[in-house]
């Protein structure tokens, strides 16, 4: 059997290289013609097999899982970094991969007023289970005492928040899911700093993007008059062109901002299926 599939093998490896498509089913065809029904029975056996060894290998040994851990890994932690808790197990992987994800659309996009706070993956004491740690930032006073900050949505922050809301289907506006960061060293006025990403606080589903920038309008009681008015008009163009007819989808299942050298929903398989409690 294994001498029948090597030489199927070899075959199909030379015409990778050398062979044209019309070349390679000719080949093929002759190659399998030349053989009787038992022979063929067991190749084809050992093809699949192959193919399922190969996906388990590259799905389940846990390699993207792996880089991505050294991509967020927590190598120490210190009190600006703490965990925040508490955090059901199996939101802690989508929460970091929605944050890697923001932080490529806002850095694609050069959208300088917003940041995502840092994240990273940490090993329990015990080692029996992921956790999540997440960057501590003081809140400005008026968010404090739950007062809207009016003077901090300006017509260009705004705009950046519509085409982030556009780009990633984010809609979760609340109070408590961000914050005015205003010690990043470079921003006087402070970044408007995204602390929750887990998967509801995105749309569900694909959908227009001027509905992904509608849910904006939560926003209005912190919005200047002229921002406001542009969030209006902007919506409004939408609705009627080609761009903001154009269905998307939600961050949760956009991989367009995925690190090509990472597979993503590898990551997401072997967390579920071996880390969550520990590997």
């Amino acid at each position: 059997m294994m001498k029948v599939i090597t030489r199927l093998l070899f075959i199909v490896l030379a015409l990778n290289i050398f062979g044209c498509y019309q070349l390679k089913a000719n080949m093929l065809r002759s190659y399998v013609a030349s053989l009787d029904k038992k022979s063929i029975a067991l190749v084809s056996f050992g093809v699949v097999a192959i193919a399922i060894a190969v996906r388990h290998y590259f799905a389940h040994t846990g390699i993207d899982f792996a880089l991505f851990v050294k991509k967020n890994a927590l190598l120490c932690e210190n009190d600006n970094i703490k965990e925040k808790i508490p955090f059901r197990q199996d939101t802690v992987i989508e929460r970091l991969i929605n944050a890697e994800r923001m932080r490529e659309c806002i850095k694609r996009h050069k959208l300088h007023r917003l940041a995502v706070t840092e994240k990273y993956l940490h090993k329990s004491v015990c080692g029996c289970q992921w956790k999540l740690y997440v960057r501590w930032i003081a809140e400005p006073q008026c968010q404090q005492d739950q007062q809207p900050c009016s003077y901090a949505f300006d017509l260009e922050l705004v705009q950046q928040l519509a085409k982030l809301a556009e780009e990633t289907g984010f809609y979760d506006w609340q109070k408590t899911n961000w914050l005015f960061d205003y010690d990043d060293g470079i921003s006087v006025q402070g970044k408007l700093t995204f602390i929750d990403t887990e998967n509801r606080s995105f749309q569900v589903g694909e959908n227009y993007k001027w509905y992904f920038v509608e849910s904006l309008f939560q926003l209005g009681e912190y919005m200047s008059q002229d921002a406001q008015q542009w969030l209006v008009q902007r919506v409004a163009d939408l609705k009627l062109s080609a761009e903001g007819n154009i269905i998307s989808l939600p961050l949760p299942c956009n991989t367009q901002f995925d690190d090509p050298a990472i597979n993503i929903e590898n990551v997401k398989r072997y967390y579920n299926e071996y880390a969550r409690y520990g590997d």
